[in-house]
């Protein structure tokens, strides 16, 4: 998917998140006070880094926002670096973009992870590993269906269909509609 822009994008933020934090002793003891965990280390060339790091930036989305806030509001007792990397971070996870990639990425790699897992084991069982890519096949093909990408954008939006049917200005529903295309396009890509 780094063919695809907004997923070199997305990567490549998740990896900035991740070096802001390992930059900083001061930053990582922040992380630690507030999350518990730390988020993996810089290794963009594995498979399982992305899935952790994709995980765990989910599981404590709210945790970091309030971190990034603390910083912000904190500023007097942030170096600059620290200031403007939360103010940016703070930013992208509240952005339509990154939380789209991030609910996307959500649902595939963890079943990516398990044909990872296979690969490095180097099982020696065609039939098994051909069975679990087979099983990986089926699911990416389960969310190639327009009701799931339906679902996925109601999920997304925090919308209703009728909330969407019963839209009172014209512009604004053909603006919806043309934003759930494009990103309904983005979908099919990545899952493709």
């Amino acid at each position: 998917v780094d063919n695809i822009k907004q997923c070199k994008i997305f990567f490549m933020t998740l990896s900035g998140l991740c070096s802001y934090f390992s930059k900083s002793s001061k930053r990582t003891y922040a992380l630690d006070q507030e999350i518990k965990k730390r988020v993996p280390s810089v290794a963009p060339t594995r498979w399982n880094y992305d899935s952790t790091l994709v995980s765990r930036v989910v599981e404590h989305k709210e945790e970091l926002t309030s971190l990034f806030k603390d910083i912000i509001e904190h500023k007097d007792q942030w170096d600059i670096e620290s200031y403007i990397g939360a103010t940016g971070f703070l930013s992208t996870l509240q952005d339509f973009d990154f939380n789209f990639m991030l609910k996307l990425f959500t649902s595939i790699l963890p079943q990516a992870e398990l044909i990872f897992e296979i690969l490095q084991r180097k099982i020696s069982d065609e039939g098994y590993w051909l069975k679990k890519i087979n099983v990986f096949e089926m699911f990416l093909d389960n969310l190639r269906g327009d009701c799931e990408y339906d679902t996925f954008w109601l999920q997304l939006t925090n919308q209703d269909s009728s909330e969407e049917q019963h839209s009172k200005r014209q512009r604004v529903e053909n603006l919806f509609r043309e934003r759930k295309y494009l990103y309904r396009r983005l979908y099919f890509e990545v899952i493709d």
